[in-house]
């Protein structure tokens, strides 16, 4: 486990997406559980000092909560979701399969290949709420890679957790770079575009991602040079 800035640790070594630990005075938060292989290298690098208060999802794939039933059980600890991906974590065979081939092919991952098991939701967040993570973190509906995808912010510090809204590296070819979304595994291309223009109204210093190494300094900017590749009204 390494640490990006102070309170805020990246696991090392997972098959899935990153998993992060927020530690403060409120206590220690883990963000997203990686897949269910990884549970055991999450397990050996949170160790038995600290104790994990939540586990904040930030979207249902299986990818980020697929340790979450578990890693909850050997803890005790709750587990978040936005109340729009929340069914698909409680029921992850419930995600539809609908017409078009996009998505067609998220169901095909949910249900196949990162299939993930049953996990209950003690909490279903909404746009604003609060978090007791990094003495106060705000949950950003960013609907579009998913309807219920958040990220997690820190205003004072200007630390941005974003899930999947933005990536580092591209979750199949593990290309380094930053990119929005992957057109055929986002629900809405056109809704995920206007959440990171949202986020990019933030002043934003930090920016963890699902997938690829954070930036620790000056990531409001490299968001603003990624929209500059999309025209506004698109």
């Amino acid at each position: 486990m390494k640490e990006v800035v102070p309170g805020v640790f990246m696991m090392d070594g997972l098959l899935g997406a990153n998993v992060y630990l927020l530690q403060s005075g409120n206590g220690t938060v883990l963000v997203d559980s990686g897949m269910h292989a990884d549970i055991d290298k999450i397990l050996a690098q949170v160790g038995y000092a600290q104790t994990v208060i939540s586990i904040v999802l930030t979207h249902f794939h299986g990818d980020h909560v697929g340790g979450a039933a578990e890693l909850s059980k050997q803890w005790g600890t709750p587990v978040m979701a936005h109340k729009d991906d929340a069914p698909f974590i409680i029921k992850p065979t419930s995600i539809p399969a609908f017409s078009g081939y996009k998505q067609l092919m998220s169901w095909v991952a949910a249900n196949v290949v990162l299939r993930s098991p049953p996990c209950s939701i003690s909490r279903q967040l909404e746009d604003g709420d609060k978090m007791d993570a990094l003495d106060g973190c705000v949950i950003i509906h960013t609907p579009g890679h998913t309807l219920g995808s958040i990220c997690l912010y820190q205003p004072e510090r200007q630390i941005l957790l974003c899930g999947d809204a933005i990536y580092n590296e591209n979750p199949v070819t593990r290309k380094p770079g930053m990119g929005l979304y992957l057109r055929r595994i986002t629900l809405d291309n056109a809704m995920a575009l206007k959440s990171v223009r949202k986020l990019s109204r933030l002043p934003i210093k930090v920016l963890c991602f699902g997938h690829g190494e954070p930036i620790v300094e000056g990531a409001g900017e490299q968001i603003e040079k990624l929209l500059a590749n999309y025209p506004p009204d698109t």
